[in-house]
């Protein structure tokens, strides 16, 4: 998970991501994450699959989510 944004931002970088791709349609089928915050990339990967986003569309955008500044 060294390609994750969040996984890099704490410092926890050990995982593993798995996807299943339609190899006609270039759609995500399914997906494994394991590793902290894995949710939040789950979460992203449900969205694109619900869209019928094709995996190189999806693999092209970025993950990052967006904080507000702390006061």
């Amino acid at each position: 998970m060294t390609g994750v944004a969040r996984a890099q931002e704490m410092s926890e970088t050990r995982g593993f991501m798995k996807a299943i791709v339609d190899a006609k349609t270039q759609q995500i089928l399914g997906c494994t994450v394991l590793g902290v915050e894995g949710g939040e990339i789950m979460s992203m990967l449900q969205i694109a699959m619900m869209g019928k986003l094709p995996y190189p569309r999806s693999r092209k955008r970025s993950l990052r989510t967006r904080r507000s500044p702390s006061r």
